[in-house]
């Protein structure tokens, strides 16, 4: 048996040496996944930077894909749920799906446990190890899948009229995280379940981005608000604003997120993440942070906000008045 972590890649290198060290002591192989295109059709260089990334060499494998190159009504990477969507979710799903196909010309094997997620969501080590007692604890045995009776009535339309209600499957399970967003150390009021776990032979019966948009579950997620299992560092930016407004351009949310974003001034998209998630500091200590991120303050520097955040805010809310 082993263990798997898969995610797509935009650019986000600083992110992902954090995500790789948080979860290095536990994972056997990394699966990265970088498109020619972002998600909104746009071409893009392929920004992963091998060079950084050469140390990890031995657990890690890096996919370039090219969504030119695909019959997208013939690719298996695709199921009933992406035919009715959106372009850019067509781009996304695929993508997502796409470490599916690396895992199966790798030979996994069917307990093989894959944690797969978006690229920010980090989980603890002891969350992790608290999951797996339960894939030990329950070997050979199957459970229904489940989808959030509070989910959007269409997503459960389409759970139930596919037939898949009672489906069986070996445990399903997703992280309670707490949210940041901006900086690393600014604190969203917002905080739920994100990433899924399960085994390999899970995605021989639904595919991963069908997984995540429907919420789907066999068990509880690992965590609490007052325990959280890891950390979504969502909208991150070193700098001005710049990487929230390139995020927006480049992935499936731009639409729906921050509606008329393609007006806002980079100081106008800060605030605008502040104020949607409420940003509070919090001090990087060990605690309630990554260790790698607490012993390397000084490379993730432009990560972490320092100074009087409320002074800060003031400030951009004076500038921004029409918000």
């Amino acid at each position: 048996m082993l263990v798997y972590d898969a995610c797509p890649f935009l650019n986000e290198n600083d992110l992902y040496e954090l995500r790789i060290n948080q979860h290095w002591n536990f994972v056997d192989k990394f699966i990265v996944v970088e498109a020619a295109q972002t998600h909104t059709g746009c071409p893009k260089p392929f920004n992963f930077d091998k060079k950084k990334f050469d140390k990890y060499a031995e657990k890690l494998l890096y996919i370039q894909i090219d969504f030119d190159d695909v019959d997208f009504a013939k690719t298996d990477l695709l199921d009933g749920f992406t035919d009715s969507a959106a372009d850019e979710w067509i781009l996304d799903n695929y993508q997502g799906n796409y470490f599916v196909r690396v895992l199966k010309e790798l030979g996994a094997a069917d307990d093989d446990i894959i944690y797969a997620s978006s690229l920010d969501e980090i989980i603890r080590e002891d969350a992790f190890r608290e999951c797996m007692e339960i894939f030990k604890s329950t070997k050979d045995v199957k459970f229904p899948i489940k989808i959030p009776p509070n989910h959007p009535p269409h997503l459960q339309n389409y759970w139930r009229d596919c037939g898949n209600e009672g489906r069986l499957v070996r445990p399903i399970m997703g992280f309670y995280m707490d949210w940041y967003a901006y900086k690393f150390n600014l604190k969203s009021h917002v905080s739920c379940a994100m990433g899924n776990i399960t085994e390999y032979s899970t995605y021989k019966q639904i595919l991963p981005a069908t997984m995540r948009h429907l919420a789907l579950f066999t068990h509880s997620s690992i965590g609490t608000a007052e325990d959280p299992a890891g950390w979504h560092f969502t909208y991150s930016d070193n700098a001005d604003g710049g990487e929230i407004l390139k995020k927006l351009d480049s992935y499936a949310h731009h639409a729906d997120y921050l509606p008329g974003y393609e007006q806002y001034t980079k100081e106008k998209v800060i605030l605008e993440i502040i104020t949607k998630h409420t940003l509070k500091k919090d001090e990087v200590v060990y605690e309630k942070f990554p260790k790698y991120l607490v012993n390397n303050l000084d490379k993730f520097k432009d990560w972490i906000f320092e100074g009087d955040f409320e002074e800060y805010t003031t400030s951009l809310r004076e500038n921004n008045n029409d918000i």
